[in-house]
């Protein structure tokens, strides 16, 4: 298993941890997802290949978050 961690901005409660995690979760390559709103990061575990930034945006996007740059 490998593991990446991403920053997000947004996140605010409990809610947004469970939807950040669970649209991610419902990528093919991730595994697991977890969320953190103190860190304000999401750590992500894959098993082959790494997730591209670009899909993890997308994803993030669409359930009202953004990946920091």
């Amino acid at each position: 298993m490998k593991t990446m961690t991403v920053n997000i901005e947004g996140m605010c409660c409990g809610g947004c941890v469970n939807s950040v995690q669970t649209v991610l979760k419902g990528m093919d390559s991730i595994s697991s997802a977890v969320a953190s709103i103190g860190k304000k990061n999401v750590t992500i575990e894959y098993e082959t290949s790494e997730p591209s930034i670009d899909s993890l945006r997308e994803a993030i996007a669409s359930v009202g978050y953004k990946v920091a740059d």
